[in-house]
């Protein structure tokens, strides 16, 4: 994982207005849910400036939502998600969109270290109540608590 990513990602998050992240798409709205989770998204490519922008949906098992922004590759939406301050998610969401469609979780810390969170299949449409109760965030800390035990 480039060690650029989370700064980029920082700087796109950063300076781009709500107004933006609003605008009318300039192609279709897709909603997606994480097969084993409880969670999805929904994102869609704005006109200008081309980037990616959606919302991280029922993140808590319980409806809460978060905004996401990134940006769109021939192969895939690259959606970046800050998780508290030091810590972001990135998602690559890989095309074309469709049910059985493939997803890859990257979590990095302060800007410089990234480390693969997972990842799996993805369906279209959210968040489907016989999925896992388990949200993708929480499966994150558990990962992140094995790191830990491990370097001690």
């Amino acid at each position: 994982m480039n060690k650029y990513l989370p700064l980029t990602a920082a700087a796109l998050i950063g300076t781009v207005t709500p107004a933006v992240a609003k605008e009318a798409s300039a192609g279709r709205i897709y909603t997606i849910h994480f097969n084993s989770f409880c969670d999805g998204m929904t994102f869609h490519r704005t006109q200008a400036p081309p980037i990616a922008s959606g919302e991280h949906l029922n993140l808590d098992c319980a409806g809460g939502t978060a905004p996401v922004m990134g940006t769109v590759k021939k192969s895939e939406f690259l959606l970046f998600e800050t998780a508290s301050p030091s810590t972001q998610f990135a998602y690559a969401i890989h095309k074309p969109i469709r049910n059985g469609g493939e997803w890859d979780l990257w979590v990095c810390f302060s800007g410089t270290t990234c480390f693969s969170g997972g990842g799996g299949t993805y369906g279209l449409g959210c968040c489907d109540a016989r999925e896992s109760g388990v949200p993708i965030k929480s499966r994150v800390a558990e990962i992140i608590a094995r790191r830990k035990a491990a370097q001690r």
